[in-house]
């Protein structure tokens, strides 16, 4: 089985929507309340679309950097490490622990820096047959969902 077996693409959905435990709470409530004369499928999981437009440049470096990174950890577990790179392996890892800091930034409740979505969304089912109830009751989720929206 794939994660499509049990998600469901969700779109046009505000931008600001960015805390996924809150985001779960409200997509099972209205999944509760379209089955709520029958068992309602049980939502596992959100997955947020990020929208990295305004970093793109800065997340391609920090991707570079960090695979310099491993790289680096491959020469030393393979004994090509020389001594002349102790301070250019220094310097590296700082600055990978810079970037990770800014990146933990991006998704952290009340940073100035956090970023929006796309306003996409994947739910994540517990069940293969819960997504597939699910889509069938997509027009009344969409009813239901509609204060979510843009």
């Amino acid at each position: 089985s794939m994660m499509s077996d049990f998600a469901l693409h969700l779109s046009g959905m505000h931008k600001d929507l960015v805390d996924e435990e809150d985001l779960l709470k409200k997509i099972q409530q209205a999944v509760d309340a379209v089955f709520r004369n029958d068992s309602p499928p049980q939502v596992q999981g959100v997955s947020i679309c990020y929208d990295f437009s305004d970093v793109k440049e800065e997340v391609e470096a920090m991707k570079d950097r960090f695979v310099q990174r491993m790289d680096l950890d491959v020469k030393k577990k393979a004994g090509q490490f020389h001594q002349s790179e102790k301070q250019a392996e220094y310097a590296l890892r700082e600055q990978v622990e810079k970037d990770r800091l800014k990146a933990q930034r991006w998704f952290s409740p009340g940073s100035q820096e956090r970023l929006r979505s796309t306003g996409e969304f994947f739910v994540i089912f517990k069940l293969r047959q819960d997504k597939v109830r699910a889509w069938k009751e997509r027009e009344a989720l969409s009813r239901e969902l509609q204060g979510l929206a843009d």
